[in-house]
């Protein structure tokens, strides 16, 4: 019977040392949870981000591309009015000298 009892002790022990190592399991179960959730949440505001610039990149290639279809026509235009001025110049030459040969007659 104290063989049994003194068995009993030990297993009692036993379960209580068994009880107290899962409950630190789960303590230590908890805190990788924990980290874990915290990573996650980590990674999500990172790919909210990333999203976020390739939106701001995607809208820099469009303003890029738009700057030099306005650089291009900008040139055209500057271009053109040079034209335009040399013919005016050329004009304003072919009447000044009407002009003067009128007043020369």
């Amino acid at each position: 019977l104290k063989t049994i009892l003194d068995r009993s002790n030990v297993l009692k022990a036993e379960i209580a040392a068994d009880e107290e190592a899962i409950d630190e399991m789960d303590g230590v179960i908890s805190g990788f949870q924990r980290k874990a959730d915290e990573e996650g949440a980590e990674a999500e505001r990172i790919s909210r981000e990333f999203a976020s610039r390739k939106d701001l990149f995607s809208e820099c290639e469009v303003l890029q591309g738009k700057l030099e279809v306005l650089e291009r026509s900008s040139a055209q235009l500057k271009e053109r009015l040079r034209e335009e001025s040399e013919e005016s110049v050329e004009e304003l030459e072919e009447l000044k000298q009407k002009m003067r040969e009128q007043l020369n007659v």
